[in-house]
C-alpha cells in the first residue's frame, strides 16, 4: 500500500495522525523529564559549590581577623617603644 492510499481513507488518516501526535507527546514528555533531571543536577552541583565557597569564606575571614590582631599588636608595640 502506498501513502496516498492510506491517506485517502479518512479513518486510516485519522488513526495515523492520532498515533503520530501520541508519539510526539511522548517524545516531548521524555525530553521535559530529561531537562528537569538535568536542571536538578545543576542545582545540586551549584548548592555544593556554594557550601564550599561559604566554608572557604569563613576560613579566610578567621585568618584575616587573626592577621589584623597580630598587626594591631605589632603597631601597639611599635608605638610603645617610641
Amino acid at each position: 500500500m502506498s501513502k496516498a492510499t492510506l491517506y485517502n481513507h479518512p479513518d486510516l488518516k485519522e488513526r495515523i495522525n492520532f498515533l503520530r501526535n501520541q508519539q510526539e507527546e511522548k517524545f516531548i514528555d521524555s525530553r521535559i523529564k530529561r531537562d528537569e533531571n538535568n536542571q536538578n543536577a545543576i542545582i545540586d552541583s551549584l548548592k555544593r559549590r556554594i557550601e564550599k565557597l561559604e566554608t572557604r569564606n569563613k576560613e579566610l575571614e578567621k585568618e584575616n581577623k587573626l592577621l589584623r590582631e597580630k598587626e594591631n599588636e605589632k603597631l601597639t608595640d611599635y608605638f610603645k617603644d617610641i
